[in-house]
């Protein structure tokens, strides 16, 4: 490939080379152009990303900061804890059953030995019903291959009605694990997550990492008693494919697979998120390193049935609204949030900028209008959305919708220039304030907690509530 080509490529593309992959320390989000070329490269060329990683090696890059907005913050947020991991945090996520219960996942590489490290750390986030006190009980550390994504099944899974947590990993495979009930009922000393299954290689490439998952039944009816005997676990690849898993605690088992982008001539590029339609679990997102965000039904896999470059650097990160029908967001390395209707997909209802790559995109439990992102360099962001009220349902969108408050956690920042090192807001979620496990499934109107997490200084944040 020549030299011109490489520029252009890595002009394009570069932004989306982030520390879960490579932990390279200039990594930032930088506003390039797409160039729209049609360039090719030689597949069989074994000096090819020895050549991008030379010429990426001796380029200087420009931190963008984050862009002044006219949208309010609401209110002021406050740190209730925080605690740093053992190793880079890169993902919080709540379990469904049990609301109270947040798994910290993280991801580290050793850079003289090359071994990925990581693994969980579960939170038993209670509020006490006479007073204002706020507790966090760490449950001890389990140690599993690095992980980069983490989601919790909707509905528990088996005879067991086990609460299962599926894990993509930097070994390239994906993990179960099952919610050990003695560690939210108190009991400390036992490992709160064990595993249950390890599924085969997603991609034959020992280098090749599982980014991405997503659960098909995030909107599954959670009224105590109600199991599934498994659930399908769609995951993406550092090698362009898509992948649907059946999982059920006795194991996973690969349904379908396909290569969802590419680069030029069909170069291997990291698919960086998937997530379901919760409302037709037929139709999945994908979002990748090409800018593109596309839409997939699972009974014509192989073929888009939609596909977007409004982004202008790779996308990070989507995920639909439970709340909402037709809504859902995609988020990017440009630093920009998108919202989308999916009756109309010509432009999107609305995009707000977020001063960082989008890594992680949470709609609200019960509060329709609102979502949290997890903007790297941009922090860790609350947005209120205005209107939306005039959606009603029927074939057409709302007109008018914009961002009317967006809420900066700045709280990542202030840790990480004490450290010395970067900030990078990877993790974000609701938790659940309830201070009893009784009936956790309507555990919902409780929230209004956000837990959060950034890589190089490990933190870990849980933030007064969203008033």
């Amino acid at each position: 490939m020549s030299a011109a080509a490489l520029l252009v490529w890595i002009s394009t593309s570069c932004c989306a080379l982030t520390p879960p992959l490579a932990q390279i320390s200039w990594v930032s989000t930088i506003r390039a152009p797409r160039i729209m070329a049609n360039l090719s490269t030689n597949k069989s060329d074994a000096n090819f990303r020895d050549n991008v990683v030379w010429l990426l090696s001796s380029l200087e890059f420009q931190v963008v900061p984050p862009m002044a907005d006219s949208a309010a913050a609401a209110w002021t947020p406050t740190s209730l804890h925080s605690h740093l991991a053992q190793y880079c945090a890169d993902a919080v996520e709540q379990c469904k059953q049990y609301p109270e219960m947040v798994a910290v996942g993280t991801y580290q590489l050793d850079e003289e030995t090359r071994v990925r490290h990581g693994g969980f750390q579960m939170l038993n986030c209670t509020q006490s019903e006479s007073s204002s006190a706020f507790t966090v009980k760490q449950c001890p550390f389990v140690e599993a291959p690095g992980v980069l994504d983490a989601k919790w099944s909707g509905l528990p899974l088996g005879d067991e009605g086990l609460s299962v947590l599926a894990s993509a990993t930097a070994t390239g495979v994906v993990e179960l694990y099952a919610l050990n009930v003695a560690a939210v009922q108190g009991d400390s000393d036992s490992p709160a997550l064990a595993l249950l299954a390890t599924s085969d290689r997603l991609v034959d490439d020992e280098d090749s990492m599982a980014l991405s998952l997503d659960w098909d039944n995030r909107r599954a009816d959670t009224t105590k008693g109600v199991f599934a005997a498994s659930g399908r676990i769609a995951v993406s690849s550092t090698h362009s494919t898509v992948h649907i898993l059946e999982a059920s605690p006795s194991g996973l088992q690969e349904i379908s697979s396909w290569r969802a982008h590419e680069f030029f001539g069909g170069m291997d590029i990291q698919v960086w998120i998937t997530a379901f339609n919760p409302w037709d679990t037929q139709i999945i997102l994908s979002g990748a390193d090409d800018s593109k965000c596309k839409l997939w039904d699972l009974r014509m896999a192989g073929t888009p049935t939609w596909s977007t470059s409004v982004h202008q650097a790779g996308v990070g990160s989507a995920q639909w609204s439970h709340l909402r029908e037709y809504l859902f967001a995609t988020g990017s390395y440009d630093g920009t949030v998108a919202l989308w209707d999916d009756r109309n997909k010509k432009a999107p209802l609305a995009q707000h900028e977020q001063g960082g790559g989008v890594w992680r995109i949470k709609w609200h439990p019960s509060k329709a209008d609102t979502l949290a992102t997890a903007a790297m360099r941009g922090g860790l962001h609350v947005l209120t959305l205005a209107g939306m009220e005039s959606d009603t349902g029927n074939d057409s969108p709302p007109g008018n919708v914009s961002v009317a408050v967006d809420t900066l956690f700045d709280g990542h920042a202030a840790l990480a220039e004490q450290q010395g090192v970067d900030l990078l807001a990877y993790g974000v979620d609701w938790v659940s304030t309830r201070g009893t496990q009784d009936d956790h499934a309507t555990a919902d109107a409780d929230v209004g907690h956000l837990v959060s997490c950034s890589f190089y200084d490990k933190a870990v944040h849980v933030w007064q509530g969203v008033q």
